[in-house]
């Protein structure tokens, strides 16, 4: 299932709008951020698969062939370090040009 932008507006907003210290709206620009976001967090995992992919099929030919990746699970360590170490500009396009 796939979230849309719009569907992830309206979760970001409810769950904005149910915090106790926020002044009860959801502005144009509260709106356009979160548009931003998620455009941020699709751009991220998108970075994240296309490099734990690259760095598995750049493995060694000789070591043992791995089995397929069976959780969404597996790219939590590497979420988590472009969060830290986004890649570099234009690395993602380089890294869909291995893949391919």
């Amino acid at each position: 299932m796939t979230v849309s932008a719009t569907d992830y507006v309206h979760l970001i907003r409810d769950l904005y709008l149910k915090l106790p210290i926020t002044a009860n709206r959801f502005n144009r620009s509260d709106r356009l951020l979160a548009v931003e976001l998620h455009r941020r967090l699709v751009d991220l995992i998108r970075a994240a698969f296309a490099l734990a992919a690259a760095r598995r099929l750049a493995r060694n030919p000789n070591a043992p062939v791995l089995s397929p990746v069976r959780s969404l699970r597996y790219f939590l360590p590497v979420i988590d370090e472009l969060q830290i170490h986004p890649l570099p500009p234009r690395y993602l396009e380089y890294l869909g040009s291995k893949l391919r």
